[in-house]
């Protein structure tokens, strides 16, 4: 199992570096470099040699909400009850508060409520309403059974327009990380199952949202589109999926809501070795050198040693040389003069 590291680089996303990264190339890296002066404290790593290499990363800057709507209809709410009595103890309904989408052209579909119902309740249906103007007056109807007539004012006092439609939403949690398991890949993979979840709802009201329950997506592909970005959720990592959500966004809205960063990627069955500061007694200062494979520590690969700041302020272990520049119980100030050599 690949372990990675939990010290983590933060870079604006397709901005230009500080430095340049070599992502997944494996090698040898010791840090901090050679002459470089450091402040760790009690219990950090100080010195550290490790093999492997970095993958590119995204980062969520904030916590955030995409929204992408889909199958958008024009509809109209009412405000206020219609009914009529029809066939044997029935009525005809539109209920205050009742959603019926559609256009004069064709027919209006409820989609709240039932157009239809008997007074003992053993029949409710979902029946169509087509609605005309003619001669100066608004005509609604069920099939060619006239249901109400109204003024055009008394029409629009008693409807309002309104949007329904389905919803995808993908919410990102700040500090969270998705990363590119190898060269080539085109999905952003989440670390963390909690990373980012896809909800899918219907809007009602146009004010609230009654949505299904969660799903846990875990890739992410990000497609440059020329003036924006085109995301796509995916559990699978596969891009040309049915159904898969698809979302655009922005490259302002991109850059100002992601930031790219670099995970180390321990290579297997090789060699990792750190040094960490474990404190100060008198003008003695401890330390503990640590061996890992795999990015796993084992327990006959950790020794102490000391450094007597009486003797000198050069510490050395194991190939190592690194000057003290100050110390505290709790903080070091340091500088590498040579780094761990490379084994074979």
């Amino acid at each position: 199992m690949k372990i990675k590291s939990s010290i983590i680089f933060l870079f604006l996303f397709f901005q230009s570096f500080s430095f340049a990264v070599d992502y997944y190339s494996i090698s040898d890296e010791s840090l901090p470099e050679v002459g470089q002066e450091s402040t760790v404290y009690l219990g950090d790593q100080m010195i550290m040699q490790r093999y492997g290499y970095y993958e590119k990363c995204l980062n969520p800057s904030k916590s955030f909400v995409l929204r992408e709507k889909t199958n958008v209809k024009a509809c109209i709410k009412s405000s206020k009850r219609f009914e009529r009595k029809c066939c044997i103890d029935g009525v005809r309904q539109i209920e205050e508060g009742g959603i019926m989408c559609g256009s004069m052209e064709t027919a209006y579909n409820p989609i709240n409520f039932f157009g239809f119902k008997r007074k003992d309740g053993s029949d409710e249906r979902v029946l169509q309403f087509s609605i005309q103007e003619k001669r100066g007056k608004i005509r609604i109807k069920q099939f060619s059974n006239k249901f109400v007539v109204l003024s055009p004012e008394e029409f629009n006092e008693s409807f309002t327009e309104l949007e329904v439609y389905d919803e995808n939403l993908l919410f990102f949690k700040e500090g969270s990380q998705m990363c590119m398991p190898t060269k080539g890949f085109f999905f952003y993979k989440t670390k963390n199952e909690d990373n980012f979840t896809l909800v899918r709802g219907i809007l009602n009201t146009g004010e609230e949202s009654n949505y299904f329950p969660n799903d846990k997506i875990y890739y992410l592909h990000v497609r440059d589109e020329g003036n924006s970005y085109k995301i796509t959720a995916s559990d699978v990592g596969v891009v040309d999926r049915k159904d898969n959500r698809i979302w655009q966004i922005s490259k302002y809205d991109f850059n100002n809501n992601f930031k790219e960063s670099k995970s180390y990627v321990y290579e297997d069955n090789k060699l990792q070795r750190t040094i960490e500061y474990s404190g100060k007694s008198g003008d003695v200062l401890r330390f503990l050198y640590s061996e890992y494979y795999s990015g796993k520590a084992r327990e006959a690969f950790t020794r102490e040693f000391q450094i007597d700041l009486n003797e000198g302020s050069v510490g050395a272990y194991k190939g190592v040389l690194f000057e003290v520049i100050d110390a505290t119980n709790t903080s070091i100030k340091y500088k590498v003069i040579r780094n761990f050599p490379v084994e074979p």
